[in-house]
């Protein structure tokens, strides 16, 4: 499986990578830090699941346009939990929401498999 991380926040989105990195099952892990980036990279287009940072600028409409161009799987990882948020990122094509207050490597792992 191929994964692609995108967060504006370097630490925490090269954590994600780390974190995925050498697990079972993930043979690549690609990532960027905007949208634009994001679909600058090859590993986008390549990837079975894509993690995004709700917090990112037109990150609902980012996971509206991957499901379509890509077909990739949706992960939204964020900060922020309300139901609004939820709910739109769901409506969006998003098949998860985890939230980076409460978030595992084993949790994050275990969300991309499912």
């Amino acid at each position: 499986m191929q994964v692609f991380v995108l967060d504006a926040h370097a630490i925490y989105r090269r954590g994600l990578t780390a974190c995925l990195a050498g697990a079972d099952g993930i043979d690549a892990v690609a990532e960027a830090g905007s949208l634009r980036d994001a679909w600058q990279d090859p590993g986008l287009r390549a990837a079975d699941v894509v993690v995004v940072d709700l917090e990112l600028p037109g990150a609902i409409e980012f996971i509206r346009q991957v499901r379509e161009a890509t077909g990739a799987r949706v992960l939204v990882c964020s900060a922020r939990a309300d139901e609004t948020d939820v709910v739109a990122a769901v409506a969006a094509g998003s098949m998860g929401y985890i939230c980076k207050d409460t978030l595992t490597a084993e949790g994050l792992i275990a969300a991309i498999r499912a």
